[in-house]
Parts: structure tokens; sequence; C-alpha cells
């Protein structure tokens, strides 16, 4: 067997144990090892498919020169192999490479994590590769996979009996997570202003709240020592009246800390308008396709200066929140997102994030900005038929032309449609007719001067479905 999936729920520390895994293989002498972390939370690249073996065949070559002179022959014999399969390119560009090489002495190890967030055809094609018998894999090479047990990766996992598999749930992890709170509770994080003792009892039962969730153990820490609170015993306090029964469900605990964190950052007195603010933040940062700086996710959005860091500043025990407005805040793990757009886990309806809501919002910014800024010659080039790389300060021309907000709109705004229904939405529907009929040539230059024409043409394809199946659409 060379393939071991280890699954388990949101928090129960899958990635830790694969990155975990990676360093500590990286470390020895005899083996190479390469990786992909799959991330809905990043770049669009971090959840694609069709990544995944040109990157573990880029991360061998840097580890070994003779693995690297021998997958360059086959890219220049194989110039499209890219656009293949995915059984082909795991056979030219990962196994032929390996078996040319003498592996006899050497391990071979590959980490993919975090499954669940490739797009499910492409997870389900990268695995049926990765167990096809008849590519001869040499027997060197170990594939650690990792995600949550997700029906469309249980059915390939499943069916096969020749993968080891092992499920985080079956196996008791309290004392762990007792020893980690313990440890980190004596020698805190940050550097306090007072002393602070949280005492072995309240200790104890912080570790059994967390039961086996090492992602509410995470929490509970950032929360209280969060260094822009400085009151760890206040917050202990709010904490510890956080036990509930485990059994009801298995979010219930962290779902629990969730809330309580946020009632702390937004009081059940707070205004209104301080709850919208909150909430359209979170519903940014849960929709949004890539990462964007503060200042620039408030330019999107048409929030005040300063909003975006207003609303999250007692938030930092779940938001990574950074100093400076040119950097992206980002939530710390899935499973706070998965939260706060769920209504049934999210009980205060003040604060719950309406995804279809947030999707529309996030596409009408999407083609204000399309509407305001696109124009003929965007980047006033004086002849467009020269190739990019003969004109002179290209690139400069671009990016002064080209603002973070609308390369934004440019990328992802069909993406966001897709999300939406349409259906008598009277403000939407005009929008998207009067970018179609007005925009889209100046949107198809402006993707060419992006190199993302192949991505203009695939979302005009999908816009293209989306139109004809939408019963708003009349021709």
């Amino acid at each position: 067997m060379n393939l071991f999936w280890l699954s388990g729920i949101a928090g129960s520390g899958k990635s830790t144990i694969a990155q975990s895994a990676a360093v500590e293989a990286t470390l020895l002498a005899d083996c190479i090892v390469a990786s992909f972390f799959f991330s809905q939370r990043g770049h669009t690249e971090l959840c694609d498919a069709s990544f995944v073996f040109p990157t573990l065949a880029y991360q061998f070559s840097l580890a070994d020169t003779g693995f690297r002179k021998h997958v360059s022959g086959i890219i220049k014999e194989q110039p499209d192999i890219f656009e293949k399969d995915y059984v082909s390119q795991y056979k030219s560009l990962i196994v032929e490479p390996l078996n040319a090489m003498d592996c006899t002495q050497r391990r071979i190890f590959i980490v993919l994590d975090a499954f669940d967030e490739c797009e499910p055809r492409g997870a389900t094609a990268i695995l049926n590769a990765l167990l096809d018998k008849n590519i001869g894999v040499p027997k060197e090479l170990k594939v650690l996979t990792t995600s949550r047990p997700e029906a469309h990766l249980r059915e390939v996992f499943y069916a096969r009996d020749d993968i080891q598999k092992l499920n985080l749930q079956d196996i008791e992890a309290k004392r762990d997570i007792r020893h980690y709170l313990l440890t980190t509770f004596k020698q805190p994080p940050i550097t306090l202003a007072t002393p602070f003792d949280a005492g072995d009892e309240a200790i104890f039962g912080l570790a059994e709240s967390a039961g086996d969730s090492f992602i509410y153990a995470v929490s509970i820490l950032r929360f209280v020592f969060d260094k822009h609170y400085q009151n760890p015993q206040r917050r202990l306090d709010v904490l510890l009246g956080n036990r509930t029964d485990p059994e009801e469900r298995p979010y219930e605990r962290l779902d629990a800390l969730y809330l309580s964190i946020l009632h702390q950052a937004v009081p059940s007195d707070a205004s209104g308008s301080i709850k919208r603010r909150l909430r359209s933040v979170l519903g940014q940062l849960v929709t949004f396709r890539e990462p964007l700086p503060m200042v620039v996710m408030e330019r999107f959005c048409e929030l005040e200066s300063g909003d975006v860091k207003r609303a999250l500043h007692y938030l930092h025990s779940l938001i990574q929140v950074p100093n400076s407005d040119n950097q992206a805040p980002l939530v710390y793990h899935l499973s706070f997102s998965d939260f706060i757009i769920d209504p049934t886990r999210c009980k205060d309806r003040d604060l719950v994030v309406d995804t279809d809501l947030a999707e529309r919002e996030v596409l009408l910014s999407c083609f204000g900005h399309l509407s305001s800024q696109l124009h003929r010659n965007m980047a006033g080039i004086d002849d467009p038929s020269l190739p990019h790389f003969e004109i002179d300060g290209f690139q400069t021309k671009v990016e002064k032309a080209i603002s973070s907000e609308l390369r934004y709109a440019c990328l992802y705004w069909a993406s966001h449609l897709m999300k939406t229904k349409g259906v008598g939405d009277d403000k939407m529907w005009p929008c998207l007719q009067d970018f179609l009929t007005r925009c889209l040539l100046w949107w198809i230059e402006t993707m060419a001067l992006l190199d993302t024409l192949r991505e203009a043409v695939e979302s005009m394809s999908q816009v293209r479905a989306w139109m004809v199946s939408s019963s708003a659409y009349s021709a």
C-alpha cells in the first residue's frame, strides 16, 4: 500500500499532522518530499486540481538533479503535457522520472492536504490517477492524503482495499489537548502586563470542553492570550461558562466558543450599524475568491476608511488581522467560515452571514467597478498590435492603469454571478446587461493586459450556460 488517507472533521488536526509529516520527512537525508496544500481561502490555484502534478514535479526537481533532468526532457518531448489528463500527467511528470532515478536507497514522500477543499471533480480525478495500477509506481513512493470525510472522497477511498485509512475521530486526543493547554497556560505565548495564573482546575475544565477538537483548544488560547486585549483572566471567566453537551452535535463546543468570541466583539446591545459592518466584512472574507488588503476591501465595497480594522478589532483570535492596511486579513481556520454562514450553528441572526446576499453584494460591487473604470485602451498603449514584451514599461503601465479592485472585478465577476440566482433581481440583471452591451470588449482587452485571456473565455462560457439555464434570462 502506497497511499494513506487521514480523515477527520474540521479542526481535528489533519493539516497540522500533514505539515509536521512533511517537515520531518524533509529533514531526513534519504528522503525527497513534495507537497500540495489545498485551500479555498487563498488564490484560486490552491484549490485547482490542474496545478497538483506540475507543482509536485517542480518540487521534486528542486530536490533532485536527476529527476530535474528527466522531467525537463519529458516536457521538451511533450510540451502539451500540462493540458493532458491527470493519469498522463502523473505518469509522465512524477512516476517516469522517479523510475529513472535510483530509488533503492531513497524514500519518496508526497503530502496532499485538505483534499476536500479541491473542487470535487478534480479531486476525484487526482485520486483515481494516484490509484491507477497500470502506471508502475515505485514501491519507495508513499502518499499521505488528508481531508474531511466528504461523500465524493469517501466513495473513492472506501471502494478500494489497497488504501490505509485512519479517521481522527477514532483516536482519543483529550490527553494531548490537556497537555497542550497546560503547557501553553504555564508559558503564555505573549508578554503579559500583569501576572496571570489560570489554575489547573480551570485548565482541566477547558480541556474537557475542547474534547477531541484541537482547533477548539487553539481558539481558546488565541482568545485568552489576545495581545490586543491584555486581560486573560476576564476572557478566561467568559469561557468557563461555555460548557455544553458534546453528544448533541459534533461542532457544538466549537460553535459555543465562536459565538462567545463574537459576542465579546459585538455585544447584544451594540448598534445595528456596528453589527451590519461586521456582517458585511465577514461576508467579504468568506466570499472573496482571493485575499484582498484591507484598504482594497474598503474601496471595493465602498466602506469608510478603517472600517475593516474596526470591525475585526476584537476578533484576532479568529482572524489574522494585519497591522498594515495594505495587507489582507485571513480567517485562521475554515471551521469559522463554515460556522458563520450556517444559521443552524450561528444562532445570532444579527451576525450570521447570508452567503446568497454576500455573493450578490460582491457581484454588484464588481459591476460597479467594471462600469466606472473600464474604457478603451486601458493602459494607453499607442500600438496595440505590438507584443507585450516589445512595449517599454508594459508592466508598469498595466499596474498603473488597473486598480486592485478593478483587477479583482475583472477576474471574478463571473464566478460570483454563478453563485447568484438572478431570478427577479431588478438590480443585478440591468447591471449584467449594461456590462455585456457596453463594457464587454473593454473587459476582454483588460483581461489580455492581465494575461488572463484563457480565464476570460472560461468565464464567458460559464456565463452563457448560466444565462441559458436562468429563468431570469430572456433573449
